[in-house]
């Protein structure tokens, strides 16, 4: 029913349905705790139940500025309530599921912790948005896009800083904010993030979780990403790579660039970024220089900066 209303825009009647879900979750699982904490089939129905819920307030909170400030909190909370029950079925000492029944509840809370990366992304909470993303990933190995979001973040972690709660400056006492202090770091790591998206949705092997509706884009969209990554590395600096042999072996990065911007304009040639780029790494005259459109636009906002 809660879905129902959700998918109607009734997001009211969705979020007051998915309340008296939860309220009954929360006495179903302190009155027989050893049944329902143990049960799969359980706990991943009660973990849907909560991120419907957190999406509903999520939709809500995009409402207007005044009802952001209202349901984000909610929205952020109610992600987390859903992820600590996968915990509570995780740790139970009378813990007996079998493998697939654990990967069910597993993928189930994946998404949940994608949906809060993005939540905490959203706030400017780089640590916390970064932990649910590798949480995410670490529950389903096949969430490309928790990867390449992960990725996303790191690229932008200069301009991706969390702010201290208690005095508005930025807080990078802890390791991994210190750590991305280092450009080499964020470079390898976000590049290392991207290319794993890459292969998980390029793998014939296993279906990825919420296979893109058009991979092209996105498969060209990842190749750009990583080219502007690899053009940026000093001209000093080379790649490693394994040949066909197996070996490893060093690569200029900036050949490894224009490769990439290859790939991404081979996947789709409406990439205007991929096509620029790759027409200003190369002299070959064979290769198509972007649109004059999207020349100018980018001229443009240079001229603005």
């Amino acid at each position: 029913m809660g879905d129902e209303a959700l998918m109607a825009n009734q997001v009211p009647q969705a979020i007051s349905i998915y309340q008296e879900g939860t309220q009954l979750i929360q006495m179903e699982t302190k009155s027989d705790e050893k049944t329902t904490l143990t049960s799969s089939s359980y706990i991943a129905t009660a973990i849907s139940i909560y991120t419907n819920l957190g999406t509903a307030y999520s939709v809500m909170a995009e409402q207007s500025p005044k009802q952001q400030i209202l349901y984000q909190p909610k929205t952020i909370q109610t992600y987390r309530d859903a992820i600590m029950l996968h915990q509570q079925f995780s740790n139970h000492p009378s813990q007996k599921s079998t493998t697939a029944e654990l990967q069910k509840v597993n993928k189930v809370a994946a998404q949940t912790s994608f949906f809060l990366g993005m939540e905490y992304q959203d706030t400017n909470d780089f640590e916390q948005a970064m932990t649910s993303y590798g949480l995410a990933y670490t529950f389903d190995p096949l969430h490309w896009s928790a990867l390449a979001n992960m990725a996303a973040l790191i690229s932008d972690y200069p301009n991706f800083r969390s702010p201290d709660e208690t005095d508005g400056t930025t807080d990078d006492s802890s390791p991994m904010m210190k750590a991305y202090e280092d450009p080499a770091v964020r470079s390898e790591e976000a590049l290392m993030a991207y290319n794993k998206a890459y292969e998980i949705l390029t793998s014939t092997k296993e279906e990825p979780t919420d296979y893109p509706s058009n991979p092209n884009y996105m498969l060209s969209e990842l190749q750009y990403r990583m080219g502007k990554i690899l053009v940026d590395a000093p001209s000093d600096r080379t790649c490693q790579i394994m040949s066909d042999k197996q070996e490893q072996q060093s690569v200029d990065c900036h050949q490894m660039a224009i490769y990439a911007f290859h790939q991404a304009v081979e996947y789709d040639d409406t990439n205007e970024q991929a096509k620029h780029m790759l027409a200003a790494m190369t002299a070959d005259a064979t290769v198509v220089r972007a649109s004059n459109p999207y020349v100018t636009e980018l001229f443009e906002k240079y001229a603005k900066k």
